[in-house]
């Protein structure tokens, strides 16, 4: 945090600063490095001191912060994370100074059980963010110089996605981009309305939002290709992972004559906002991996393929111990070595590039690129706990809330396998496979009584849900598979569960 600077010198010196992706500092990447490491030690010191919340818990660490001089000192702190920090420690604590009133918007989000957490950022906050959608959104859509329709297609109220991305947007605008922002919210209906309303207007029609709505849109769209040029259309996906597959059907559908991609995707969390994006060239290296399944166990350490980004080190300090990301980052409530519980981990510049030219030396010149020196971010979400339904998350603890219902309770183990699934027809499905108790046959009376519950446990835990369901209708409801006690495909001879 600038413990100087007042709100109003921020942004001023945000809008004069033409420097923060100039291509020699962001090609550097030792220097890229040496200057997050720098900030991010920085901040450790400042949250240690200013922070009321982080300086408790040093202390019953047995850390004193003066010890903390290297990033090998650093890497030695004591993970944060929603149980021993964001739950131990009221939200005013938290904050800068002991100061909630210094934040500058509190956005909401709901945890495992439906109890919302509260996550306040600065303006120091939105100004980074605008940086990075200035960055991708130039690389992709060269949004400088054509006249932009930007749809915010993310659901809104006060829940992260939504409001971030607009606050970065109008940032955007004030500094000059030629962009017309409008906020549909995430219905597929109300999006279509609108850029049928004024893309005549627009050079090309940007649409932020979750890929399954995503595609709704562009699927009713392509329908009346004679009423709009669909390949003015572009997306910026965020909230659920896709494959390469998903986005070469819809740039298919969308008949795009542009050599760069007009599908991308971003990275980001409720707890830190905007943390990571594609480039051209991390797109150009999953989708060469995304062909080359033998080399993503090799990759990644694991058989699937993870969804892939770059990030900037001097906004967001990503770490991976023990295979799960945590992150450092500047914020109204800063957070510190802070474990997302996303399984990933991150990759350098150099070593990726290197591992390309290795396994793929004949493929192209993975160097050759605009986009700069940053790490790349790599993760498979947080399968163990949850799935999504139009990039709403689905724990694992609502499943379990509806199979202990007194009406299933007798029919059911209690092991399940929540999941996304992308069909045929490349939708993105809700599905939840349920192990029967030995003897107990799937009928489909069962199946719809089991479906009923997911719905009603899933609208009392998270009341998202029950929006999403309202304007969805089928397309939000859980697809319920039942298999027979041990099924050897599923659940093993101990009837464990792949994950809860």
């Amino acid at each position: 945090m600038d413990m100087n600077a007042s709100p109003r010198q921020q942004f001023l010196a945000w809008l004069e600063d033409q420097s923060f992706f100039d291509h020699g500092v962001i090609s550097d990447e030792v220097g890229l490095m040496s200057q997050a490491e720098e900030k991010v030690l920085t901040l450790f010191h400042q949250a240690a001191a200013n922070v009321p919340a982080y300086n408790d818990f040093l202390k019953n660490a047995g850390i004193n912060p003066v010890d903390i001089r290297t990033m090998d000192d650093f890497r030695q702190l004591p993970l944060t994370d929603k149980n021993n920090y964001i739950d131990a420690y009221d939200l005013t604590s938290r904050s800068w100074f002991g100061e909630l009133s210094l934040s500058h918007f509190i956005a909401v989000s709901s945890g495992t059980t439906g109890q919302p957490h509260f996550w306040p950022r600065t303006l120091q906050t939105e100004l980074a963010g605008a940086r990075q959608h200035e960055f991708f959104l130039q690389e992709f859509f060269e949004v400088n110089q054509r006249k932009t329709l930007v749809i915010d297609g993310f659901y809104l109220g006060n829940t992260m996605a939504g409001t971030f991305t607009l606050a970065c947007l109008q940032l955007l605008k004030l500094k000059g981009l030629p962009l017309t922002i409008t906020t549909p919210g995430s219905n597929d209906k109300d999006i279509i309305t609108f850029i049928h309303a004024l893309h005549r207007e627009f050079d090309q029609t940007i649409i932020f939002g979750y890929p399954p709505i995503l595609k709704e849109v562009v699927q009713q769209l392509c329908q009346h290709r004679d009423a709009m040029d669909v390949t003015k259309l572009r997306l910026v996906c965020a909230g659920q992972a896709f494959t390469e597959n998903w986005r070469d059907y819809l740039l298919n559908q969308l008949g795009s004559t542009v050599n760069k991609p007009t599908i991308m995707a971003i990275y980001g969390s409720s707890d830190a906002g905007l943390m990571g994006f594609e480039t051209l060239l991390s797109i150009r290296i999953r989708s060469c991996l995304a062909k080359q399944p033998d080399l993503t166990q090799y990759f990644f350490g694991d058989e699937r393929l993870p969804s892939l980004y770059v990030y900037d080190p001097r906004t967001i300090f990503l770490e991976s111990p023990a295979g799960e990301l945590c992150f450092t980052i500047d914020n109204g409530a800063p957070l510190i070595r802070y474990n997302i519980n996303d399984r990933g981990g991150v990759i350098s510049f150099r070593q990726m590039i290197s591992l390309m030219r290795q396994h793929l030396p004949d493929s192209q010149d993975w160097a050759g690129n605009n986009c700069g020196s940053f790490p790349f971010v790599y993760f498979f979400g947080r399968d163990r706990f949850m799935a999504k339904v139009y990039g709403l998350p689905i724990y694992s603890e609502y499943v379990q809330q509806a199979l202990n219902h007194a009406s299933l309770a007798p029919y059911v183990t209690g092991n399940f396998v929540l999941e996304n699934v992308e069909d045929d027809d490349h939708n993105i499905l809700l599905v939840c496979r349920v192990e029967l108790e030995q003897g107990i046959k799937a009928e489909a009376e069962l199946q719809k009584t089991m479906s009923e519950i997911f719905i009603q446990e899933f609208s009392a835990l998270s009341p998202l849900y029950t929006n999403f369901l309202e304007f969805l209708g089928e397309k939000a409801k859980p697809h319920i598979i039942l298999y027979d006690y041990q099924n050897p495909q599923y659940f093993d001879q101990g009837g464990s569960k792949k994950f809860t």
